[in-house]
């Protein structure tokens, strides 16, 4: 008798609450069982060989002597066919396993199938990590992927500041490998000029010494960078300005974070009232002329994007550039 398994395994987190889905169906496309398993706090991996191996175990209750598996992992098909190394050592005690199993049946096939096609063993998992720690939106907060990052990426860590996804990269030798990439909560710097002076912004918080920052911050879920620069100036420093200017955005801080960054130029500043800090800010708000700033930036502890360093550098060594970036701050 064939037997044909749909096998899924999935980890929110990597590792975190982990859970197996399996399908087993006859010829005719019958449901002969389908169920899952919670396995605690595994990786993506370690679930995905957890499920196979049930469903081996299960085809075998059920008296099959010729099977089938079908998984929308590519590397455990690709590593129980032979053709991929298995290097961890925690897999290769589960391919062991599952080898065995897969070997104790007359006739044996594996297939490897996309996500979208094995929807079946993916609701037995979600099913199980729903009861264990609430809805999957819930967990993760689905918003869209940033554009930067491939298509096929997903979210496997979401915190306060920052999120983690990965994705699967095939590689020059045309094996896959997982890839990671932390993607931190967009901000906003403001540069405040008035009366050919620069506002810098001495911060303390709790556990980080005093150090000197432009004002700004986080850029709140579906808010302007704008509206978020105008809303940080005033709850940080009491200012309000008659105009903002764009100076410099990056959409990206190297290979492994990607770090959305507005930094504006406001003039003409106005007190209107006092700074409304929240409990883990101590902030002094200072002014300094031009050449004073640009000191700064051979400040370590100087909190700002790396282009606005990188510019402020440049004018310490070039006269021309100094002159052309005083001009842009101060707008004459």
């Amino acid at each position: 008798m064939k037997l044909i398994t749909y096998t899924d395994g999935g980890s929110r987190g990597n590792p975190g609450p982990a859970a197996t889905g399996i399908v087993i169906k006859d010829t005719e496309g019958k449901v002969l069982a389908n169920y899952g398993e919670y396995l605690g706090n595994q990786t993506n991996n370690v679930a995905e060989y957890a499920a196979i191996i049930s469903a081996l175990k299960k085809a075998q209750e059920l008296g099959a002597t010729e099977i089938e598996c079908i998984a929308d992992s590519k590397l455990v098909v690709e590593q129980l066919s032979g053709k991929w190394k298995v290097k961890e050592p925690t897999l290769q005690k589960m391919w062991l396993e599952a080898w065995n199993l897969l070997h104790s049946f007359k006739k044996h096939k594996l297939s490897h199938i996309l996500r979208e096609g094995n929807t079946e063993a993916d609701a037995e998992v979600n099913k199980i990590l729903d009861k264990e720690t609430g809805s999957k939106k819930n967990f993760l907060e689905e918003e869209p992927i940033p554009d930067i990052f491939p298509a096929n990426a997903k979210r496997v860590f979401k915190g306060f500041l920052f999120q983690v996804y990965q994705w699967e990269q095939e590689m020059f030798d045309g094996t896959l490998k997982t890839f990671e990439r932390i993607a931190r909560k967009p901000s906003t710097d403001i540069i405040a000029v008035h009366n050919s002076q620069i506002m810098v912004l001495m911060q303390e918080q709790p556990g980080r010494a005093l150090y000197p920052s432009l004002p700004g911050g986080q850029i709140e879920k579906n808010e302007e960078p704008l509206v978020a620069a105008k809303r940080e100036f005033l709850e940080e420093t009491g200012f309000e300005a008659s105009d903002f200017e764009l100076y410099k955005s990056q959409n990206d801080s190297g290979s492994k974070i990607y770090f959305p960054i507005t930094t504006f130029i406001t003039r003409h500043c106005t007190k209107v009232q006092e700074p409304n800090l929240d409990a883990g800010e101590k902030i002094q708000v200072t002014w300094m002329n031009f050449d004073n700033f640009l000191q700064l930036a051979r400040n370590p502890e100087f909190a700002i994007p790396q282009f606005l360093r990188f510019d402020m550098y440049e004018a310490l060594l070039d006269s021309d550039k100094k002159e052309a970036f005083r001009k842009t701050l101060f707008g004459d």
